[in-house]
């Protein structure tokens, strides 16, 4: 987890140079990183999540539990819904 947040904060460092070199009009330096570095980046983070569904999913919805009876069992319908 810790490894895709130093990865979300390189897309963060990344967005704010493109941002800066577009305002300073070097296109070509905005292109590489545009298409070049971002979507590394974005890969990297997409593996990243995907090595660890398991415990993003437990991080998902903390203190939740299997057994737990909040999140809607059919008294916890709105009246009118029928189902």
């Amino acid at each position: 987890m810790q490894g895709s947040q130093h990865i979300k904060e390189e897309i963060d460092r990344v967005r704010a140079q493109m941002a800066d070199l577009q305002r300073k009009g070097q296109f070509d330096k905005l292109a590489e990183l545009q298409y070049g570095r971002l979507p590394q980046l974005e890969a990297q983070i997409k593996a990243a999540e995907k090595a660890q569904p398991v415990q993003n999913k437990a991080l998902a919805h903390p203190g939740r539990h299997r057994g737990d009876r909040r999140g809607g069992g059919a008294r916890h319908r709105h009246p009118g819904v029928k189902g």
